[in-house]
Parts: C-alpha cells; sequence; structure tokens
C-alpha cells in the first residue's frame, strides 16, 4: 500500500490510485477481473506495477501491459533480492519472467530493496 499511499496523496497534479479491489471485486468475480484491468488501463494517465514475488497470478495482466495503447503508460517498480538464488526463487515463472525482463527496460522501470528505495522509486513516477 505504500506506492498505492504515496500516489494517492499527490495534488501537484492530481491523482487518484485505483486498485481492482477497490471496485469491490471478490475471488468469485474472477472471470472480471481482466476485464476490469483492461478498463482501468485504458482510462489511466499512468500505470504501475509494484513486483515482489510472481505468487499472485497475475501473469495475463503483464502481459496486457505490452499492448501499444498501455505500453508508454507503465512504470514497474520491482523487488530485487539480495541473492541471485533468493530472485529465482521469488520470480521463477517463466511466462512472467519473459514479461518482466522485457519490461524493465527503458527508464519506466526501477529496482528496489527496500521500503526507502521503493518510496524513491515511486517519486521518479512522473
Amino acid at each position: 500500500m505504500i506506492v498505492y499511499d504515496l500516489l494517492d496523496e499527490r495534488t501537484d497534479p492530481p491523482a487518484i490510485a485505483t486498485r481492482l479491489e477497490d471496485f469491490g471485486l471478490t475471488p468469485e468475480d474472477i472471470r472480471l477481473w481482466g476485464r476490469v484491468f483492461d478498463i482501468l488501463c485504458g482510462e489511466a494517465t499512468h500505470i504501475v506495477g509494484v513486483l515482489e514475488d510472481f505468487d499472485g497470478g497475475y501473469v495475463w495482466e503483464l502481459g496486457l501491459l505490452f499492448a501499444p495503447e498501455y505500453r508508454q503508460k507503465v512504470w514497474i517498480l520491482k523487488r530485487a533480492y539480495e541473492s541471485e538464488q533468493e530472485e529465482r526463487r521469488r520470480y521463477e515463472n517463466g511466462m512472467a519472467a519473459s514479461h518482466v525482463e522485457l519490461l524493465l527496460t527503458g527508464e519506466q522501470s526501477v529496482e528496489w530493496v527496500d521500503v526507502e528505495d521503493l518510496k524513491a522509486a515511486t517519486n521518479k513516477i512522473p
């Protein structure tokens, strides 16, 4: 929630941070999640993905971020782990890993290690 709160508190220019959970979607509504995510991405001026591992099962959403109409809006804040072994363990989903490798190119991707790094990374997002 750190990134959500930091973005939502912005006043110059004003910002509104949203998550799927903000719209009352529950696990029972799983069939709607992809479509709602797509609609939110279409309406957003910035899309921020915070990655700590691949336990969440959000490979589909990562793939959607490559759509030409979204790619320029995407910022990825990826947690980096201290050892290569731990990094592999946390990000072992091959499909998701390939998406992240492509998303981590360019200035709109920032790696972070701790909470202070995450705050600093968030501040890089216009």
